[in-house]
């Protein structure tokens, strides 16, 4: 197990709940680089930084969002929208992109545990892809710990279809591959399950994992989850084992879910009521805001 973590109330700034603060968007910042057709030639990997505007505040929570696209497609551009969202709330947040299929990408070293398991060079494409997005995403977590504005032990990890697989498997699954993971001190996976072929929640969320008391957690991070009951592309039962989970150990964790049979919710993060007047993504807002004070690293 990584070191405990405490909540440490006057540590670290508290983002507003509420769209309050302005916000400067730089775009496509190289992170890092990735191999790319087949081995041999390497390719930038782009992120677009959102960084707040809050007079006397120099350092924020980070928000890492990791767009879907069955690891087939997509871009940084499909979370723009919440990436600005959460960075008008205060957050400092980086949209990433990372390699996909197409680019034929072959992992790095550091992540060859998970390479290996998945079939190492013999595997398809979009297996490859898979893991290097966890690759990709553990460089992005490497390249925005070294800056000074973040508060690297407030790092949200917040992804859609693909990239909640993606944030998922960087949240639980690397200490089960003996491969070091960074400070996450929570993850929101929407439309995300761990990889079946690696077996079941219980492999990777740990016993020890529960809130131990109050202002005190271990090292797996709490979990927000979305889904859609009847989701043809990732089904839900991959979410509910994670809850089941997660209730079994103690760890904090939502699981909210609705009838339908759309990949995500039918009507959106920001149409569908979690409750009465709040949407999904304003009730992932105040779960963070709940208990993401300030996170940081103590013995243990």
């Amino acid at each position: 197990m990584l070191a405990v973590f405490a909540l440490l109330v006057a540590a670290c700034w508290k983002p507003s709940v509420d769209p309050i603060y302005s916000v400067t968007k730089i775009p496509n910042v190289v992170y890092g680089q990735g191999e790319v057709n087949g081995g041999g030639t390497f390719a930038d990997l782009l992120l677009d930084l959102y960084i707040p505007d809050v007079e006397g505040q120099d350092r924020y929570p980070l928000v890492v969002t990791i767009h879907g696209g069955g690891f087939n497609g997509g871009s940084k551009a499909k979370t723009a929208f919440v990436a600005n969202q959460f960075a008008q709330r205060g957050y400092i947040v980086a949209a990433i992109n990372y390699r996909l299929s197409g680019s034929d990408p072959i992992p790095s070293s550091r992540v060859q545990p998970i390479y290996d398991a998945a079939g190492g060079a013999a595997a398809p494409a979009q297996t490859r892809a898979f893991v290097a997005a966890i690759d990709d995403t553990l460089t992005a977590l490497d390249f925005l710990h070294a800056r000074d504005d973040v508060e690297e032990w407030q790092t949200v990890l917040w992804g859609s279809s693909a990239g909640a697989i993606t944030s998922l498997n960087v949240g639980y699954a690397l200490d089960d591959f003996d491969i070091e993971r960074p400070p996450v001190a929570a993850v929101i996976s929407n439309s995300g399950r761990f990889v079946a072929a690696f077996g079941p929640a219980a492999n990777y969320i740990e016993e020890d994992s529960h809130i131990i008391e109050p202002g005190y957690l271990y090292a797996e991070p709490p979990v927000f989850m979305t889904h859609t009951i009847g989701d043809p592309v990732i089904d839900f039962q991959g979410a509910q084992d994670i809850a089941d989970r997660a209730t079994a150990v103690g760890l904090d964790h939502v699981l909210f879910s609705v009838e339908g049979t759309t990949h995500g919710l039918p009507n959106g993060l920001f149409q569908t009521q979690y409750s009465p007047g709040v949407n999904v993504f304003q009730a992932q807002v105040n779960w963070l805001d709940s208990f993401l004070v300030g996170v940081a690293e103590t013995a243990g």
